[in-house]
């Protein structure tokens, strides 16, 4: 059954002439330029804000080299807890894969999330088909229920913070945080919910999926160690952002660091823009304002922040994105 809305014209050439015919429009490509309207309104926003607040932010900022090179160092610290996550959950999988060979292919995928259509979890999800015959569906149960074990501990990481800091919280925060504990909960308990499953193509993917999702929460001990890299990978960003904000000279509260880390490393894992560009930084932003400090100091923070990060992730990312689609050629070709 077609999936359409309203119909396009395209030119169809019969004969000697080309005649209009009009052709159903689909929802994926509703959806893809819906996504390329959203993206180009954030970033293009996001430019106009850096433009229109640039004199302030140049007159305050003071970034060394020695700044440069710690943000950078802190940036490929994430990257190598990100890794061993990555090493855990496909080890679960009984795949022999190692330490190095997941931290190039995810710098691979960092650089290629750039790329619209979130080409660098496909590239990802690709290469260790290719190589390991490890199935789609298990990568993204896997991958799903790491998503909820972030979900769940940046919710109790900002109840945790809200409840600590003497400043009066919004009620929105209050909803954001409690509602990502909440929504982590509700996965996990409809992953253990007994299926009846079709026996069909689709069926047996969601099945594979689901099994995907459970093999974490059979394994506790394996669910507790990345649930604690996560916090490290927040005590990490939560020093990159406090060097962004000391740059500025804004001295920002230990505990409110706690709360912006969590939530923009839940935006690396579920990207809306490619890279979540111009949108991680107007959360931060937004973030910043909700626990006391000013939209302009979070943005300009978190884009000082995204500048270093990007320059890192081309720098290493390229030489990665080699590695990893020649091993996938090569694999290709053997077989």
């Amino acid at each position: 059954m077609p999936e359409s809305y309203t119909d396009v014209p395209r030119a169809v050439n019969k004969g000697s002439k080309y005649v209009i015919e009009k052709l159903p429009l689909r929802t994926s490509d509703v959806v893809r330029w819906l996504s390329h309207f959203v993206t180009i309104s954030l970033v293009a926003g996001l430019g106009y804000y850096l433009l229109q607040n640039w004199a302030n932010f140049s007159g305050v900022l003071d970034l060394s080299p020695a700044h440069a090179a710690l943000i950078a160092s802190c940036i490929f610290a994430t990257w190598i807890v990100n890794a061993a996550q990555s090493t855990i959950l496909i080890r679960l999988q009984n795949v022999n894969s190692g330490f190095w060979e997941n931290l190039l292919v995810q710098n691979a995928a960092i650089l290629t999330n750039y790329l619209p259509m979130r080409a660098g979890t496909i590239l990802r999800f690709h290469y260790f088909k290719a190589v390991h015959g490890v199935e789609y569906s298990r990568l993204g149960g896997m991958s799903a229920m790491r998503t909820v074990l972030l979900f769940a501990t940046t919710g109790l990481c900002g109840v945790a913070g809200l409840g600590w800091t003497e400043q009066t919280a919004s009620a929105s925060l209050w909803l954001l945080y409690i509602g990502m504990v909440m929504t982590a909960l509700l996965m996990y308990l409809a992953s253990h919910y007994p299926f009846k499953l079709v026996q069909t193509r689709m069926g047996s993917i969601f099945e594979r999926f689901i099994e995907g999702f459970r093999t974490l929460s059979r394994q506790p001990g394996a669910a507790l160690l990345i649930t604690a890299l996560i916090l490290v990978q927040f005590l990490i960003l939560a020093a990159r952002l406090a060097l962004c904000f000391s740059v500025m000279g804004v001295s920002v509260e230990a505990i409110t660091l706690l709360m912006l880390a969590p939530a923009a490393t839940l935006l690396s894992f579920i990207t809306i823009t490619p890279g979540n560009l111009g949108l991680r930084e107007w959360v931060i932003g937004a973030l910043s304002v909700a626990t006391g400090h000013s939209l302009a100091e979070g943005i300009f923070a978190a884009s000082l922040d995204r500048s270093i990060l990007m320059a890192s992730s081309f720098l290493f990312g390229g030489p990665a994105l080699w590695w990893t689609t020649s091993r996938m050629k090569l694999r290709n070709r053997n077989n």
